[in-house]
């Protein structure tokens, strides 16, 4: 039982031929002969068979020299091209165009005009001394008058009986 916890981190560290307990080393040895160690090096062989077998499903198309050769290329190519100092004048203005006038109509909308215009009467018109309100069957209407003689409320909505 000692002997395993010696060995343990070994394990992790040990080659295939190493944890099948085939190889001339004390680990291979003990890894034979411990129950214990050699369910734990089975486990872990059987675990690099099978990310083996998963890494083996993804096979790169090209190797890394040649990915990193294409990368290096394109990168070349895209920090070669310089733009005269008009066209990024011009690609800045483009984009911050939209964005001040999307800026001045929400402060328009929020904000309004400066000052109310007052709504005068024309000479031929005359404010209004009665109203006429038609309501559909069902509906019931609900007249107020104030103290004030040019203001009235009125209510159309469905009849209820409190």
């Amino acid at each position: 039982m000692t002997e395993c916890t010696t060995y343990r981190d070994d394990l992790l560290e040990a080659a295939p031929d190493e944890l099948a307990g085939v190889a001339p080393t004390e680990l291979a040895d003990h890894v034979r002969d411990c129950r214990r160690c050699g369910e734990t090096a089975r486990l872990l062989l059987a675990e690099h068979a099978r990310l083996g077998n998963a890494l083996s499903l993804v096979q790169p198309r090209v190797s890394a020299d040649a990915a990193a050769d294409g990368v290096l290329a394109t990168a070349g190519d895209l920090f070669s091209v310089r733009h005269p100092r008009l066209e990024r004048l011009q690609r800045f203005a483009a984009a911050l165009f939209p964005m001040a006038a999307a800026a001045a109509l929400a402060i328009y909308i929020v904000y309004g005009r400066d000052s109310a215009r007052p709504v005068t009467l024309g000479e031929n018109e005359r404010p209004v001394t009665h109203v006429r309100i038609t309501a559909t069957p069902g509906t019931g209407t609900i007249v107020l008058t104030t103290s004030d003689p040019t203001i009235t409320f009125a209510w159309i909505g469905r009849e209820f009986i409190p």
